[in-house]
């Protein structure tokens, strides 16, 4: 397989010309320009057709994950919650939303994002993934007592009891 971003951009560009707000479009170039290292040009991009179009959730969720791919988090941040505030049952953007707090070293705000993942979670009897967010707060090596007593309420309301020892030790 050969890999010509550049022949790649130019008719992306060209499938921007033609409808800009495309949200597919704009992710392939996204890629490509990762591909390329130019996510400044993505970024200045997204906030042009954002200008132009409207902040539709679609283009803040791509521009967003611009900001966090450059460490950027606070942007990154502002535009999840904005998305969150109008959406609150987005949970791919509630999930990156919450990635983004524990990178900004922000575990309350992650475990509150996270929180009504965890429920649905749950409410499917999918226990593991639910446990496996909380984990992701618990991964940054902080001992973090909320993270540490919900996992806890995990564990104890589907009775495993071998898993709530250990959260509890």
């Amino acid at each position: 397989v050969r890999k010509d971003y550049g022949e790649a951009e130019k008719i992306l560009n060209e499938a921007l010309s033609i409808s800009d707000g495309d949200i597919r479009t704009l992710g392939n170039l996204a890629r490509v320009h990762r591909e390329l290292q130019k996510p400044e040009e993505t970024l200045t991009l997204l906030e042009g057709v954002i200008k132009k179009r409207g902040a539709r959730s679609d283009l803040l969720g791509l521009l967003a994950g611009m900001y966090a791919e450059q460490s950027q988090n606070d942007k990154a941040a502002e535009i999840y919650a904005r998305i969150l505030k109008e959406d609150p049952g987005n949970h791919d953007i509630r999930a990156k939303a919450g990635l983004v707090e524990i990178r900004r070293n922000r575990l309350d705000k992650a475990l509150e994002i996270f929180d009504p993942l965890v429920s649905q979670f749950l409410q499917k009897s999918d226990e593991d993934k639910a446990a496996g967010l909380l984990g992701l707060i618990l991964m940054t090596g902080n001992m973090h007592l909320p993270t540490l007593e919900r996992l806890a309420g995990v564990f104890r309301g589907v009775g495993r009891t071998r898993d709530l020892e250990t959260t509890l030790r």
